[in-house]
């Protein structure tokens, strides 16, 4: 993959827009990506949207709208994944030498409250019995909290930690920042997970223009894309060890060449605070149980060893699902042209993103991982 790199990146706010369409949120975002890859429309060769709930030929309305009608446009739908499936099949098709630009696209709107899982998953049995992912990620924390030293102070922490990154961020829907006490003291949502502890669901896009190494931005910081990697989940029992996204990180870091201790942040799908800290372990940053340690130790805040979240995360952030791959890169962009201002991380030239999606009973981990590695 080191033969593609971002030549632009854009953003709309996430939060919520009842007054605008889906449609009009990826036209902005997309429309954004190309001003600041110093290019026009004309000059994309190709547009590729990953979404969840938008409906058959999504890509296809936005691509109309844009007035660039009779490119060749894709839909991708990769659950929580979908925008980085959508940049994964990108670079491949330019590293193959298809496309020269490919504007990829990741948009969503949704409706307040938990994500209906028994519509989305069709007669998937945890869907069917009323499984919610922050249940899930609650029967994790509780069955973490039995093994190893965590505490409910440490889930806060996590949410702490995101809401104050997210608070630098002028694209984030949560721009507020909280103290461990709000946190603790917010409604329970499922035991041991309050609701600032989980990521609201949001609306919002967000898009990147990829290009072949060598392309020449007007005036921006080409940033490569080092590595990457598309993971599926196994069956239990199958091949389990290590689960899915501690594989896709795995073969990234192959991939690229690279070792956890090169990355400088990562933006990750902390959809819960218990995700984020798990994923501490997953992604290779430290051995199982030592993730609530890394945490106290502050190694994962701004100016830690290895930032999480710097752009608030989903926690802060918001999540429209699948607009959460794509702003995922648009922030690595950022941080890596150092142009992030308060919440910038320090000396920033490698950094990670995971976007992972769909619970399917009797499996590993995620259906789908998704693994970034970007540089400068």
């Amino acid at each position: 993959m080191t033969g593609s790199i971002v030549v632009g990146a854009g953003v709309v706010r996430f939060g919520r827009y009842p007054e605008k369409s889906a449609i009009d949120l990826a036209s902005e975002a997309s429309l954004a990506a190309v001003r600041d890859a110093g290019v026009e429309l004309k000059d994309v060769d190709a547009f590729f949207c990953g979404h969840v709930r938008q409906g058959m030929t999504f890509a296809q309305r936005v691509v109309d709208a844009l007035g660039i009608a009779g490119i060749p446009a894709a839909n991708f739908e990769n659950a929580c994944a979908s925008s980085a499936t959508a940049l994964h099949f990108a670079c491949l098709a330019v590293a193959a030498g298809r496309y020269r630009r490919v504007l990829v696209c990741g948009c969503e709107k949704m409706e307040r409250g938990l994500l209906p899982l028994n519509d989305l998953m069709e007669n998937d049995l945890e869907a069917l019995i009323g499984m919610t992912v922050p249940g899930l990620s609650a029967l994790m924390a509780s069955w973490y909290g039995a093994h190893y030293d965590l505490k409910p102070e440490d889930l806060a922490a996590v949410a702490v930690k995101n809401r104050a990154h997210a608070a630098a961020n002028p694209h984030a829907h949560l721009q507020t920042p909280v103290s461990a006490q709000e946190v603790l003291a917010s409604p329970m949502i499922s035991t041991p997970l309050t609701r600032m502890m989980c990521c609201p669901t949001s609306d919002g896009a967000a898009a990147i223009v990829v290009a072949p190494a060598g392309e020449a931005p007007s005036g921006r910081q080409p940033v490569r894309i080092l590595a990457s990697h598309l993971e599926g989940g196994c069956l239990i029992g199958v091949d389990s060890v290590p689960n899915a996204t501690a594989r896709a990180a795995q073969r990234a870091y192959e991939q690229a060449a690279l070792a956890p201790i090169d990355v400088d942040l990562v933006e990750a799908l902390d959809y819960t605070a218990m995700a984020e800290i798990l994923l501490y372990e997953d992604l290779g940053f430290c051995a199982r149980g030592e993730g609530v340690r890394m945490l106290r130790d502050g190694e994962t805040a701004l100016g830690g060893r290895v930032c999480f979240s710097p752009g608030g995360g989903l926690i802060g952030r918001g999540h429209p699902l699948g607009a959460t791959g794509v702003a995922q890169v648009v922030e690595a962009v950022v941080q890596l042209r150092h142009e992030a201002g308060g919440r910038q991380v320090p000396a920033a030239r490698v950094a990670l993103t995971h976007a992972a999606g769909g619970v399917i009973t009797g499996i590993d981990d995620e259906a789908v991982v998704a693994v970034h590695l970007l540089g400068v």
